[in-house]
């Protein structure tokens, strides 16, 4: 086992076997629709932020946050000519659409 596999398995005890099995299953979510991807990031952060703003959460910043993920992976999308980021931008862009006209939608669809 290389030093890199043993850091990322956390040797062979039962937290390592857990991990391997994730590594080996494949990522948690299937970026199969990027556009669904980018539209439940935004939903799922505004969310939140609303949900624990007492504790002290700040929607401005959130707002912030979606902003930059749009130009962010439309600009990579561009950059890298990669359609995936390209369509996440957009799912963004949809996201804060949703999230400025009401914001209380359900998103449908699976990501697993």
């Amino acid at each position: 086992m290389s030093m890199r596999n043993w850091w990322i398995t956390g040797g062979n005890g039962f937290l390592g076997r857990h991990l391997q099995s994730q590594l080996a299953s494949g990522p948690a979510v299937s970026l199969q629709c990027p556009l669904l991807f980018g539209k439940w990031q935004v939903v799922n952060r505004m969310y939140i932020v609303r949900k624990y703003r007492h504790r002290g959460l700040s929607l401005h910043k959130a707002w912030g946050a979606s902003l930059l993920l749009l130009v962010s992976n439309s600009v990579r999308g561009i950059l890298y000519r990669q359609s995936g980021l390209w369509d996440r931008g957009l799912g963004n862009m949809a996201g804060i659409v949703s999230e400025l006209r009401g914001g209380s939608e359900q998103v449908g669809g699976f990501l697993k």
